[in-house]
Order: C-alpha cells, then sequence, then structure tokens
C-alpha cells in the first residue's frame, strides 16, 4: 500500500479490521479531536473478556480512554473498556 505510513490488520475468521495512516492527514502524535477514527466499540459478551482484552491492550501500550471511570465510563449498566 503505497503513500501509507502504517497499516495494522486483524482478523476474526471472517470479519477484518484494517487500520492505516497517511502522511497527508496525520502527524506524530495522537489527538483524538483530529480527523479520524477516535472511538471504535463492539460487543465481546462478558466483564471478563472486556477485562481480558483491556489487559491485552495495555500490554501493547494502550489506555483506557477515561482510565479512572474504568469500566464504568458509560454508566452502572455499561461495561466497558
Amino acid at each position: 500500500m503505497s503513500g501509507f505510513h502504517h497499516v495494522e490488520s486483524w482478523t476474526a475468521g471472517g470479519p477484518y479490521l484494517t487500520l492505516t495512516t497517511s502522511p497527508n492527514i496525520s502527524g506524530p502524535d495522537h489527538d483524538r479531536r483530529a480527523p479520524g477514527l477516535n472511538h471504535l466499540a463492539f460487543g465481546v459478551g462478558s466483564p471478563a473478556r472486556v477485562d481480558e482484552i483491556v489487559g491485552a491492550a495495555r500490554r501493547h501500550g494502550w489506555r483506557p480512554l477515561y482510565q479512572e471511570r474504568y469500566p464504568w465510563v458509560g454508566g452502572p449498566d455499561h461495561y466497558a473498556g
């Protein structure tokens, strides 16, 4: 894919997700208010699975956006990472 700075792809059997950065619209630092993807949500079935995914994400350097309110950032009936 010429013209892209970085490409990441993940697959789950059939569905897949690919994220790319473009030298035309990306800078060296992430800014969630800049154009582009700033939120991705999907259901995983259980709070234990959410915790597992968040733990794995942290090992890769990711962190919850509102980590001081994790996992209840969406309210008392919304367990999310």
